[in-house]
């Protein structure tokens, strides 16, 4: 289980996928990982099917770099 819900970030996160930005469920401390974050949010529209998409995350303003994110 890589979030239990405590330990939640301070900060106001959003999760940005393509330009779309989706707050998540859960952003905080990875339980059992000492320095990760973990985040939980749905995978339901406006996300797409089967593809690969750039995530980034935004944390009081300051974006992440960008990654991939297969989705089936």
């Amino acid at each position: 289980m890589l979030s239990s819900g405590t330990n939640k970030l301070a900060d106001h996160t959003q999760l940005i996928f393509e330009g779309k930005i989706i707050e998540p469920e859960f952003a905080g401390a990875a339980t059992g990982r000492v320095g990760m974050v973990a985040f939980r949010f749905p995978i339901a529209d406006p996300l797409p099917v089967a593809a690969t998409i750039e995530i980034k995350a935004r944390v009081n303003g300051h974006e992440s770099n960008t990654a991939l994110l297969p989705l089936e």
